[in-house]
């Protein structure tokens, strides 16, 4: 491998090698080859920031990668110019990260001064909408994603906050943090006018400090949804 690398000259080390667009370093990742991986980031010519038919980056492959070596991902964080890069969908490698639960690449992340945690996708969701959703996420880092200078309000295109996701997966850890953000709006109302008093509602084992204080912080307990 490191033969045939020292061979290759800057064009055909980022060459697309299959339909999808990918370079050699993109497959490798998608693949999880560890050492060819860590050979092609030797390659003084490799371009990590090279994005791929679905606007991938090496760094949004990399935060896929559940189990990835860390010292493998702060190398390809390292060599990325572009950390908020987004792709189709309009996904950060945050937003991937959290997706694909790779507590690695969140942590790494996180570090980054320059990450934005209020990107939007596609949908109009934020990671933090994306963290509020995992049930089970590490709470240290569903914390750290709350340090960073959070649109806690935030609504997707159906209306949604974090809030509203974090009590329909039913996270109390999530509601606990989220309620603790002296600028959450528990009155947010989403598309079917329904606020976070709607779905605490339907909450069969909500925890009873959890449900005080949405009823504490609601100013309308009388908000009607679309149904009435």
């Amino acid at each position: 491998m490191k033969k045939i690398l020292a061979r290759t000259n800057s064009e055909n080390v980022n060459k697309h090698i299959n339909r999808y667009g990918d370079s050699a370093l993109h497959y490798a990742i998608t693949n999880q080859s560890k050492t060819v991986v860590e050979e092609l980031l030797k390659h003084k010519d490799v371009d990590v920031n090279r994005k791929n038919k679905r606007n991938c980056t090496s760094l949004h492959l990399a935060s896929k990668w559940k189990e990835i070596p860390v010292d493998l991902f702060k190398k390809i964080l390292k060599k990325s110019t572009y950390v908020n890069a987004q792709d189709e969908d309009g996904n950060t490698a945050l937003h991937v990260a959290v997706l694909n639960e790779s507590t690695t690449a969140i942590k790494e992340l996180l570090k980054r001064t320059d990450v934005d945690v209020n990107v939007r996708c596609i949908d109009n969701q934020t990671a933090l909408h994306f963290a509020a959703k995992w049930t089970h996420m590490p709470i240290h880092y569903f914390k750290e994603i709350l340090k960073k200078p959070t649109d806690v309000n935030a609504q997707d295109q159906d209306g949604q906050t974090a809030l509203h996701y974090a009590i329909l997966e039913n996270s109390k850890t999530a509601v606990e943090e989220l309620l603790k953000h002296k600028e959450l709006d528990v009155n947010l109302k989403n598309r079917d006018s329904s606020t976070a008093l709607h779905f605490a509602s339907m909450w069969e084992d909500i925890p009873i400090d959890l449900c005080r204080i949405i009823l504490e912080k609601s100013t309308d307990v009388n908000a009607q949804d679309e149904d009435g």
